[in-house]
């Protein structure tokens, strides 16, 4: 027996209660309350009183529409939904709130199809709403960031986010939804994609300074050479694992470049003066250290420049050194060593005697001024003056040698003749003042009217302060101007010399053009205070600290945060709890350099609270790899720790609804199943028997109406597991062709009875051992098919076979289904593949159906790596619906025949198959012992029943049975503790699982737990003696 109307309202009743949604029904065309569950009167806010209207309940919303709403959905008939509908609700203290809702009105009919009322459905959407906004505020911090920042999500590091910075950077590509290796083909090579895996895999921040990439820096433009400072920092869900990457970038090709010139020009000078004809030594005058020696000059003296402690003093020369009149010079007199000492030498002439011979040679030196980080350092070129005397042109060569020596030098030499007032200056000198070549000596007024005007008192000065006292040197920089059009800095050094009545009588000096520098220098100075000022203007405190940890500055968001001008007192505002944390870490990276990377809580001085602050630091090194500088910022991530916490608590509401709902289903599932399991067995039952031909029709209409809902409950559990991700699939060999022409027969006598045709088309050779899960196929097959020979009343139907070999042993498989049906209008195209939604009311009207089966066939094929598509223009008239799977095929494996659908013949005949087979049948309803005695005595069987599974366990150990048939659900002990109570006791007789659950993984827990097969109730008594049969074959020794 069935429930009765009475059990079956009060089961409805109680799932309406417990469940987690909304629910309300409302009577009459004056919407008075009739039903609702606990979820809508805890939406309601009140106390709900049944029999009032809705506007009497919410006299709140009675000018916000919604009545409107009510009367016209009770008038049309028509379902309403609406999402996220803003609704001034009273609150429980009775002021009115804005809640965000969606809801569906849907008119409820009686048995005469008369609208009775109307079916609420309401779920409250305000706290999504609140997360989505606090998703766009944290974008739009990011987008504000002043630094290039892109966010990878996923293990295949796909775009989720990025700046205007970042954009900017890659020339505002279209970057967002891509994976890096989409986005950057170009870096394929590089090593950054491999980087960028083990950042994600390990969870292991990675940072690069200075690294090379080749970068297309527009959508069309070739990669060029970049150079960057970069991070990639991942970050993690609230269950502790990397969900994406941060990614930030500083676009470091300028400096890179500035730098490398400079060594570049560094290289150069010493390679130009390694080729000079002159010999050059330069020195330290306060040590004697050899700075630098050319070529020509250790090749000259023999010498072989070694480690800075080669110097003069200490020199042993394989040459003597005589003056003109050849007395031998002490190593002290060389000239070097004078040089070295500071004196200047002009045009000093000695010889230099080797075992090679003798060498004429003018020695000159000029001290040049620490500058650029560099000690004093004395120059001293030798020229070579052997032929002086005899060869004048060897003599003007020299000359020259010397000349170039000292243009190469960027050193201007000049000589003022304070008694006649005359300026003798050297080429370049003359050269950097403006001055043409051939004017080496110049009037000291046309000499100092260069000198820019705001810039002659300080220099004058300086000049009148030397001549006053011998001690005083003369060392300035001012501005000249050689030319109307240029200004340069000069650098200018010199030294008075004093006749015997210590009367300045003569000053020399050097001029060095130093305006690279002064650019740099200025350079620097803006560079510091663009800093300050992008610091200043930053939301995040940034500080800076010495090698030693020593905090030395912070921008004025820290000072306004803290309240603090010190920022050595830093440590005094984190909160207690986390100081030890804090300090302990900080040690640690000032001791290993590494990067300084936690979370603290900071006091905040406006409201004395504190807020959690994402701190990290970086060390700055020098060319040595010493810590030079930290730099570091304070990030407050309250907002992100807080959302942290309401996305874990959504997601957790969210889990537990869906698996509410997955439970409730499943035991829907079951509930239906086992009254309809008696309804379907009891009438295969009366088949059998003599009946006259309309009683026989009555009762075919029952079992196929009974077997159309066990597809509809199929359909909704299989729809329902897709959606939470939960379908298992199960791949194994299978024939293909057998499996299609199987279903292609199911539909057989349907064609007949229309007079239509149904055929298989072969485009290209298909495979015919496929690995993939055959049970699933079949339900796709007989879904389209099914669609297209339930459309079709002239005509014909093809189905089209197709197969594109992937490689690997893999192929692509194509279904075309191809129809002269009724066809589809675009509008109603569009609608296809929506859950519980077909073409239009009238298709329902016509041929029934719930719209569930294109839904679910696009869902099994995706599972099987394809998809399901209509086809437009395939068929002029009817429709076209694509099935394609990936699948792998296997000519040497053994083929599975899927499960087929099981018919009964209805005859009462009977046969003795389970004749001297003894069966326990256990269930806890007695009408499905009942079923499953006729069904199997009728077979000669000799069964015993048991309602428990305490009871089976009984009399199983207590009798010889060849086979117990076990219901898996229910009261007491169940299925499987009856069945782990039997092998305890190593009872060994096969244990066949019956069930009205029909997921596969009920199919799979069952096998696991030791029985022997598995059968899904409804039974179908011909597949019931079948396992029989094979169980207790298999059995027997």
């Amino acid at each position: 027996m069935g429930l009765s109307a009475e059990s079956t309202i009060r089961l409805l009743n109680n799932l309406m209660a417990q469940s987690p949604i909304p629910f309300a029904i409302l009577d009459g065309p004056q919407h008075a309350l009739a039903v609702c569950n606990q979820a809508y009167e805890k939406l309601a806010a009140r106390k709900v009183v049944f029999g009032k209207t809705v506007e009497e309940l919410f006299p709140e919303i009675k000018d916000q529409g919604f009545i409107a709403i009510l009367d016209k959905v009770y008038e049309t008939g028509v379902q309403y939904q609406a999402h996220n509908i803003l609704v001034k609700l009273q609150g429980p203290d009775g002021s009115l709130e804005d809640r965000y809702l969606d809801f569906t009105y849907s008119p409820f009919r009686d048995l005469n199809r008369d609208i009775k009322g109307i079916v609420v459905i309401a779920t409250d959407v305000t706290a999504n709403n609140a997360l989505r906004a606090e998703r766009e505020r944290l974008k739009s911090y990011i987008a504000q960031t002043p630094v290039a920042i892109a966010i990878l999500k996923g293990p295949e590091l796909r775009f989720d986010l990025m700046n205007p910075m970042y954009s900017d950077f890659v020339g505002n590509r279209e970057l967002l939804g891509l994976t890096v290796r989409e986005a950057f083909p170009e870096i394929a090579n590089q090593g950054f994609y491999e980087i960028l895996d083990q950042v994600f895999q390990t969870g292991v921040p990675f940072a690069a300074r200075e690294a090379r990439v080749f970068l297309r820096r527009s959508k069309e433009g070739e990669p060029e050479e970049t150079f960057q400072d970069f991070t990639y920092q991942p970050f993690r869900g609230t269950d502790g694992t990397v969900e994406g990457i941060i990614v930030t970038v500083v676009d470091a090709t300028e400096r890179v470049r500035a730098r490398e010139t400079i060594e570049n020009q560094q290289l150069w000078l010493e390679a130009v003066l390694n080729r000079l004809p002159v010999a050059l030594v330069m020195a330290n005058p306060g040590t004697g250290e050899y700075l630098f020696v050319n070529d020509q000059a250790r090749q000259l003296f023999g010498m072989v420049m070694k480690t800075e402690s080669d110097h003069m003093r200490n020199y042993k020369p394989y040459f003597e050194v005589e003056d003109l009149q050849g007395r031998r010079l002490k190593p002290e007199e060389f000239p070097s060593a004078r040089a070295a000492r500071g004196e200047i030498l002009n045009n000093e002439q000695v010889i230099f005697r080797t075992p090679e011979g003798q060498r004429f040679l003018n020695v000159n030196s000029a001290m040049i001024p620490a500058m650029y980080g560099h000690a004093e350092t004395a120059i001293v070129p030798f020229q070579d003056i052997t032929d002086l005397k005899s060869k004048e042109a060897q003599l003007n060569d020299s000359e020259m040698r010397l000349s170039s020596a000292l243009i190469a030098s960027r050193i201007g030499f000049w000589e003022w003749n304070i008694v006649d007032n005359l300026v003798h200056g050297s080429t370049h000198m003359l050269s950097d003042w403006g001055f043409a070549q051939d004017q080496s000596t110049q009037p000291f007024d046309d000499v100092f009217a260069r000198i820019l005007g705001e810039d002659q008192p300080r220099v004058w000065d300086a000049l009148l302060a030397s001549q006053k006292n011998e001690h005083q040197a003369y060392d300035i920089e001012f501005r000249i101007r050689p030319r109307p059009e240029s200004l340069l800095w000069i650098h200018a050094k010199g030294r008075v010399y004093f006749n015997a009545n210590g009367q300045p009588i003569r000053m020399t000096g050097t001029s060095v053009d130093v305006t690279a520098r002064k650019r740099a220098e200025e350079v620097v100075r803006e560079s510091e205070r663009q800093f300050r000022m992008l610091a200043d203007s930053m939301p995040q405190i940034v500080w800076a600290a010495d090698p030693d940890g020593t905090m030395i500055y912070t921008n004025q968001r820290g000072f306004e945060y803290t309240g603090s001008l010190d920022p050595g007192e830093w440590l005094n505002f984190v909160h207690i709890e986390d100081r030890e944390q804090a300090l302990s870490r900080w040690t640690a990276s000032l001791k290993s350099g590494e990067r300084y990377d936690t979370e603290f809580r900071l006091l905040r001085k406006s409201d004395q609270t504190y807020r959690w602050h994402l701190v990290r630091a970086n060390p700055v090194t020098d060319d040595h790899g010493r810590t030079v500088r930290w730099y570091g910022t304070c990030t407050d991530v309250t907002a992100q720790k807080e959302l942290q916490i309401d996305l874990a608590h959504a997601k957790e509401q969210a889990e537990s609804a869906n698996n509410l709902k997955t439970a409730f289903l499943a035991n829907m599932s079951h509930e239906i199943r086992t009254p309809l399991g008696a309804i379907l067995g009891f009438t295969e039952l009366v088949k059998g028997s003599d009946l006259g031909k309309d009683q026989r029709d009555h009762l075919n209409v029952i079992s196929r109406n009974g077997h159309a809902l066990t597809r509809l409950i199929d359909d909704i559990l299989d729809i329902s597991k897709v959606e939470a991700g939960k379908l298992m699939l199960e791949f194994v060999p299978f024939s293909f062709h057998a499996l299609l022409h199987e279903v292609v027969e199911m539909f057989g006598e349907s064609v007949r009875a229309k007079s239509i045709s149904l055929s298989i088309e072969n485009e290209t050779p298909v495979p015919d051992r496929l690995i993939s899960d055959p049970s699933r196929l079949r339900q796709i097959l007989v879904n389209i098919i099914g669609n297209a020979v339930k459309f079709t009343s002239h005509g014909g139907i093809r189905v089209r076979l197709r197969a594109e070999n992937l490689g690997a042993n893999r192929i692509e498989l194509s279904v075309l289904v191809i129809d002269t049906g009724t066809g589809l209008t675009p509008e109603q195209a569009s609608k296809l593949f929506l859950p519980f939604t077909q073409a239009d009311n009238s298709v329902r009207r016509k041929f029934g159906g719930t719209g569930l089966g294109l839904v679910l066939s696009r869902k099994l094929a995706e599972g099987l790596g394809g998809t399901v598509e209509f086809k437009e223009g395939y068929a002029t008239t009817g429709a076209a619906f694509e099935i394609r799977i990936r699948a792998a095929f296997d000519q040497t494996a053994p083929a599975h025949d899927p499960e087929k659908p099981k018919t009964s013949s209805g005859t009462k005949a009977t046969s003795k198959k389970l004749e001297g087979i003894r069966v326990l049948a256990v269930d806890d309803t007695a009408d499905n012992r009942n079923l499953i005695r006729h069904f199997l005595t009728r077979e000669s069987a000799v069964v015993d029943e048991a309602e428990n599974g305490d009871q089976a366990v009984e009399m199983a150990l207590r009798n010889d049975y060849d086979i117990i048939l076990m219901d898996i659900q229910m009261p007491g002990s169940d299925g499987y503790s009856a069945l782990k109570s039997l092998r305890a006791k190593n009872y060994r007789p096969p244990v066949i699982a019956l069930t009205a659950h029909a997921m596969l993984e009920e199919r799979r827990r069952t096998e696991e737990a030791g029985f022997h097969a598995h059968l899904t109730k409804p039974i179908d008594p011909k597949h019931l003696v079948d396992v029989i049969l094979k169980s207790t074959r298999d059995s027997r020794p």
